[in-house]
């Protein structure tokens, strides 16, 4: 079972929740893996973490790479990001057909998803270590769950989120404004 994450490797990110939730869940669930793809300034501190916390074998960061050759080998889609708007990596991990967990933003809903029909959403508080690992745990014994997370994700990128879905919210935002 494979969980992916997909971004600039930046504290804002945090990657280093998503490495600590990870580790403290594989090491009770040895069959999984995490492949973080993306680059960034905290990649060496990353390593680090992974290196300290002796998941080399479960846990890689992949450089240099298209993201898009990546979404098809995860099983579930993993944002530790609170601070997202309207997430690329999300919408595609979400039209790839991957079940996503991601955490609420602060003081507003999610822009993208709705909890429990499109992903799962965590609050962003001192138990999401927690609660990441037990949606790890969830989502991977769970295989009708990850679907209908899939299908409903999958539905939510391609009536919301195409250039030609875009192309008509804007038309009825200019036709509302161009009226006052």
């Amino acid at each position: 079972f494979t969980f992916g994450a997909v971004g600039r490797l930046d504290p804002i990110k945090r990657f280093d929740l998503l490495i600590q939730s990870y580790a403290q869940f594989a090491a009770q669930v040895p069959d999984t893996q995490l492949i973080i793809i993306g680059d960034g300034p905290q990649y060496m501190h990353l390593q680090t973490m992974i290196t300290q916390a002796t998941m080399a074998h479960a846990i890689r960061i992949i450089r240099g790479v298209d993201a898009l050759d990546y979404y098809a080998q995860f099983d579930c889609f993993v944002q530790p990001s609170a601070q997202e708007g309207i997430s690329l990596a999300l919408l595609e991990a979400m039209a790839h057909g991957c079940p996503v967990i991601a955490c609420r933003p602060l003081g507003y809903d999610h822009p993208v998803i709705t909890n429990e029909y499109n992903g799962i959403l965590l609050n962003d508080d001192n138990t999401l270590i927690q609660q990441l690992m037990t949606q790890y745990g969830r989502l991977k014994n769970d295989a009708h769950l990850r679907a209908v997370l899939a299908q409903n994700g999958y539905k939510t990128v391609k009536s919301r989120f195409t250039m030609q879905a875009c192309a008509q919210q804007y038309d009825v935002l200019l036709k509302r404004y161009a009226k006052s």
